[in-house]
């Protein structure tokens, strides 16, 4: 469900006291195989990434600093 609003909506799902699902472009790169030593092109393309809401951490076990 959250991927098919981030897809097929505005790019951003906001889930209150939890956190933001958001798309963020990766620009292309190059690289290096490992196996072969090879220098090689990674693609550009765009990744889901996820932002930690500042009250998620009052829900954890772990105390907030």
């Amino acid at each position: 469900m959250i991927t098919d609003n981030i897809v097929e909506g505005d790019g951003l799902v906001a889930i209150p006291d939890f956190g933001r699902f958001s798309i963020k472009h990766v620009a292309e790169r190059q690289g290096v195989n490992p196996s072969t030593g090879e220098k090689i092109t990674i693609e550009a393309r765009d990744k889901v990434v996820f932002k930690a809401s500042d009250s998620l951490c009052y829900y954890s076990r772990k105390h907030c600093k």
